[in-house]
């Protein structure tokens, strides 16, 4: 076999054999990046309306929304009623003392209503049509949003009385077992959420929340402790991911698919028109935008989704009535 060392190549020839053997040795050009999926494009189908009764600006509605689709109703001054998810009247009970913040309402897979102000109070509906108190226990907190998960976990969003806030873990004795995810509190202005986000994403078993004031979205497990996600920026607005809230927020409220992804309401402008709209936007769970703008055709305000993906909405109409209107979305083939 010929020698073919170093020495008795010629430095050319010595440089053409290795830069020969070097490029034999190159891997393979990686494969050009996937194109992005296009964005689906949905329509907002109301499919059950349902009134309320009459409400005063300054006194809203206190609403819970149970997974199966069950919903309570609460009117300070008036009474009780619950309805399942077909809009009929399940019961109307005027006994019960109903707190005076909205938020303060929650309902567990059972159908069970909790009311939370200053103390823990549990009711189940009877055969009869009635709530049958459970039990009422005092509670050391301040809550601005309460979440109950599938398995019966009851967390707040709690405020103290140097303005933090904190999600609570509480017992069923009102005892408030664990805190996390403490912050300052941020003054809500413009549109920006002001009690807060706080809902459960049932397909990776993590709390959503976003505090009042224009904060970022966080992600805790069950135990509390926070999940780490893709950095949001400033640059992150649309689409791509949910943005910050901040002076003239995007993001006024969230609700959690079954299969992981999220509804966000959002504020969208009109700059031809000077006015702001509200608009739906599909997120998958990675917080990227899956869906073009959805029009909300006025169902009103988002208040949240139940485990067969129906979405909920309270619309105001003239003369302070309100109403809950149940919806779907529907996939649009795109022509």
């Amino acid at each position: 076999m010929a020698d073919v060392s170093a020495r008795h190549l010629g430095i050319p020839a010595l440089f053409i054999l290795l830069a020969g053997s070097f490029m034999l040795q190159q891997p393979a050009p990686a494969p050009a990046p996937a194109a992005a999926a296009p964005l689906a494009r949905y329509t907002l189908v109301q499919q059950v309306e349902y009134p309320l009764g009459v409400a005063k600006a300054d006194n809203p509605p206190g609403l819970a929304l149970c997974p199966d689709g069950t919903l309570y109703a609460g009117i300070r001054g008036s009474s009780l009623r619950a309805f399942d998810a077909a809009g009929k009247l399940l019961l109307t009970d005027s006994t019960i003392s109903l707190p005076r913040y909205p938020e303060c309402y929650a309902c567990d897979a059972q159908r069970r209503l909790y009311t939370l102000e200053r103390k823990l109070s549990i009711f189940e509906p009877t055969a009869d049509g009635k709530l049958k108190p459970v039990s009422s226990s005092s509670m050391r907190a301040v809550l601005k949003r309460v979440l109950i998960t599938p398995d019966g976990n009851i967390y707040g969003l709690s405020l103290d009385p140097k303005e933090r806030l904190s999600l609570v873990t509480i017992g069923k004795d009102g005892k408030i077992l664990h805190s996390f995810g403490d912050q300052a509190s941020v003054r809500s202005t413009g549109f920006a959420n002001r009690v807060g986000i706080l809902v459960w994403d049932a397909a990776d078993k993590r709390i959503v929340y976003d505090a009042p004031g224009g904060l970022d979205l966080r992600f805790f497990d069950v135990n509390g402790k926070e999940l780490s996600l893709k950095t949001i920026t400033k640059t992150d607005r649309a689409p791509g991911a949910v943005p910050r809230l901040e002076a003239s927020p995007a993001l006024y409220n969230l609700a959690g698919l079954p299969n992981g992804q999220l509804v966000a309401e959002e504020i969208t402008n009109s700059d031809k028109f000077d006015k702001f709209y509200t608009n739906l936007r599909v997120y998958d769970a990675s917080l990227n935008a899956v869906s073009e703008l959805i029009a909300t055709n006025k169902a009103g305000a988002l208040i949240g989704a139940t485990e067969d993906g129906s979405l909920y909405f309270l619309r105001t109409q003239a003369g302070g009535k309100i109403s809950v209107v149940r919806a779907s979305l529907q996939p649009v083939v795109k022509k």
